[in-house]
C-alpha cells in the first residue's frame, strides 16, 4: 500500500515546520544560555519536551494519538519560529523585555507550549487512554472511573482557566 504523493508532500512540510521550530527553539535557548551563562544543570530541563517528543514521533509501539500529540508539539515550535517574526500578532508575548524582540517572542512562545504540552495535552492523552479498550473488556491500568474523574477535571480546569493562562502566557489580545 503506498501513499499519495499529496500526503507525502504534507508529511514533508509538516516534518521540516517542526525541525525548523525546533532548531529556531535550541538557538534560542543556547543564546540565553550564552548571554546570561549557565546558573545550574537543570537549565537544560527545558530541552526535556522535545526530547520526549521526538523519542514519542519515533517509537514504533506509540499510539496513533500519543505520536499525533508529539509531533503537534513540534509543529507548534515550527509555528512559533514563524509568529516571533510578526510583533503585530500576539504584542503582549514575551519572557523578558532584556532580549532581542525576536529572541523574547521566540522563548515566549516555546515555553508556552511546554506549559500547554504538559498541562493539557499530556493529561487529556492519559486519562483518555484507552477507554476503547475498557468498553471492549480489555485489561487496562486505570479505572473508568479514574480516567472519567480525570477527563472531568482536566476539561474543568482548562474552562476555567484557559481564559486566565491565555492572557498571562501574552497571547491576548491577538492583535495589537
Amino acid at each position: 500500500m503506498t501513499s499519495s504523493p499529496l500526503k507525502s508532500i504534507f508529511q514533508w512540510l509538516w516534518r521540516h515546520l517542526a525541525w525548523h521550530g525546533v532548531i529556531a527553539f535550541v538557538v534560542a535557548v543556547l543564546t540565553v544560555f550564552a548571554l546570561r551563562g549557565i546558573r545550574d544543570p537543570r537549565d537544560f530541563g527545558v530541552f526535556l519536551p522535545i526530547i520526549v517528543a521526538w523519542g514519542i514521533t519515533r517509537n514504533d509501539k506509540a499510539s496513533p494519538i500519543s505520536k499525533s500529540l508529539a509531533w503537534g508539539y513540534l509543529l507548534a515550535l515550527g509555528v512559533g519560529a514563524i509568529v516571533s517574526r510578526i510583533p503585530r500578532l500576539f504584542p503582549n508575548l514575551s519572557v523578558d523585555r532584556q532580549f532581542d524582540p525576536h529572541l523574547d517572542r521566540m522563548l515566549a512562545w516555546c515555553f508556552s507550549m511546554v506549559v500547554i504540552w504538559l498541562c493539557g495535552l499530556l493529561p487529556f492523552n492519559v486519562f483518555r487512554g484507552n477507554i476503547p479498550l475498557i468498553q471492549h473488556g480489555e485489561p487496562v491500568e486505570m479505572s473508568m472511573f479514574t480516567r472519567r474523574l480525570g477527563m472531568f477535571t482536566f476539561v474543568l480546569l482548562w474552562v476555567l482557566f484557559l481564559p486566565i493562562a491565555a492572557k498571562k502566557l501574552g497571547f491576548w489580545p491577538v492583535f495589537k
